[in-house]
């Protein structure tokens, strides 16, 4: 992940889980009126196959009849009185539910009985619950079946449970081999290079081409990008067009080879591959129906590499020998902070090679969706997506699409996720208050100043995870025995 802090990984960088393997309360009606009453349940449990827990619940005859009555009260609420009865009278039974049908309060009372005693069967185990992972047992047709006043009801219920982790060996003092390409002096100082190439173009003289695109022009283009087939926008692009640098690296591949040739006032229609290793994770491997217009194309005229230019290049400097330095020395520290991410992924994939445990597929499912969402929260604190096209990428439809097509590395992710948060708890590593308003702060104010509606919950619960594993991934380094090649 790249961008804004809100936008950051855990590691800085990405790599390591985004989404910790999350236990939950399983939904419960606790200020639910009659709360005694609901107490009351038979409630047998028993372990599954698969990290699975059954929960055989009898719902006594008295909290059948409390449903009952309750919603009986709320149908005679909501109809008009019949003729003979005035307004604010009680209507009898009979006639309440002759009117909204057997078949409706049955089905309210299920609901009702369902959403009060399920939560509560399943207490026991809700501390190693996984989100999501519910499931009535009984069908629908079975529970209107034996629905009846003055009757119990019995049902049942299941959920997944977080499986328990154990370990092939200590993971305090584990030996790390860490292998970062692009780390030598040579690639740092090509690096700058670079860096003085992209300030060049930039403090060019631009002047009106009248010809086609040429690599080393600039352009200002309209776009529109849709999923291909479909009127979903894939990113967010200025209506109002942008300006397109044919020397930056990083746009998507063929895009620039796409526009080439174009002139003022030329329209084009192409599709295009979202790469794999595109920053936008949910995005890749999508098809994109490219419409472009030129408006305009630049010739650059660049200026000389001088001391003058070397004011421009670097704050603070007036030689380009102290430009050139300093640009190495923010080269030296990205580089470190590669390593640093580096260094993290290597630990988290050694600990998954020590963590022994069976996954259920509702544990996939779960990792998939949180590291989905935070991707797609990411990409909209940096301006790549609209909150609205965020809501329509949120379905279900299109987590799944993502969860099948990652599976693989889901299963990765939701093994080290699972690993990470047993070493949190046994270690009682715990994010210290302040330092997560801090960050909360920070990344709301990332989405504030993009003018970025966000989700107050999930952005919650991504920082708290973030946190959580870098505290335990910094705990982890500092016991291991780290060999960088």
């Amino acid at each position: 992940a790249r961008g804004g802090r809100a936008g950051r990984g855990a590691a800085r960088g990405g790599g390591v889980p985004a989404g910790r393997a999350r236990a939950f309360r399983v939904a419960a009606a606790a200020a639910a009126s009659g709360g005694e009453l609901w107490d009351a349940l038979g409630v047998q449990v028993q372990d599954m196959p698969g990290c699975r827990v059954q929960a055989d619940v009898e719902v006594p005859a008295d909290v059948v009849n409390y449903a009952w009555n309750s919603v009986v009260e709320r149908f005679g609420a909501e109809m008009d009185p019949p003729a003979g009865f005035r307004k604010g009278a009680k209507i009898p039974e009979s006639i309440v539910v002759a009117n909204a049908g057997v078949e409706a309060v049955k089905s309210k009372v299920i609901e009702e009985i369902l959403y009060n005693s399920m939560g509560r069967a399943l207490e026991g185990v809700a501390d190693r619950a996984v989100e999501d992972s519910e499931e009535i047992l009984t069908s629908y047709e079975e529970l209107a079946g034996g629905l009846a006043p003055g009757q119990p009801l019995r049902y049942s219920c299941a959920v997944d449970v977080t499986p328990e982790l154990k370990w092939k060996g200590t993971y305090e003092g584990m030996e790390i081999v860490v292998e970062v390409p692009g780390q030598t002096a040579e690639d740092e100082e090509r690096a700058v290079e670079q860096k003085i190439r992209e300030k060049r173009a930039d403090k060019a003289v631009l002047r009106v081409a009248e010809r086609g695109l040429e690599m080393g022009d600039s352009a200002i283009v309209q776009m529109t990008c849709v999923k291909k087939g479909t009127d979903i926008p894939l990113m967010q692009v200025p209506e109002k067009g942008f300006q397109v640098d044919t020397e930056n690296p990083d746009y998507i591949d063929g895009f620039i080879d796409e526009i080439l040739g174009m002139e003022a006032g030329g329209q084009k229609c192409f599709d295009l591959t979202i790469p794999d290793d595109f920053d936008t994770e949910s995005l890749r491997g999508m098809t994109g129906t490219f419409d472009v217009s030129m408006k305009e194309v630049f010739a650059r005229d660049l200026p000389e590499v001088d001391d003058e230019f070397a004011v421009y290049l670097a704050d603070g400097c007036t030689t380009m020998e102290e430009a050139r330095e300093k640009l190495l020395e923010e080269q030296r520290e990205m580089s470190r902070a590669a390593l640093e991410v580096a260094t993290q992924e290597a630990v988290v994939a050694q600990l998954a090679e020590l963590a022994d445990v069976e996954l259920p597929q509702s544990l996939l499912v779960d990792s998939g969706r949180q590291a989905y969402l935070t991707e797609l929260l990411e990409a909209q604190a940096k301006g790549a997506l609209t909150y609205e096209v965020v809501q329509q990428m949120s379905s279900e439809p299109m987590v799944m699409n993502y969860v099948n097509a990652n599976e693989d590395k889901l299963r990765k992710m939701a093994l080290s996720s699972l690993a990470l948060d047993t070493v949190q708890k046994e270690q009682r590593l715990e994010v210290d208050r302040e330092a997560f308003l801090a960050e909360l702060e920070s990344a709301k104010k990332d989405f504030k100043q993009m003018d970025q509606e966000f989700d107050q919950q999930q952005l919650e619960n991504i920082v708290t995870e973030r946190l959580q594993t870098q505290l335990c991934l910094e705990w982890l380094v500092k016991r291991s025995r780290i060999t960088v090649k």
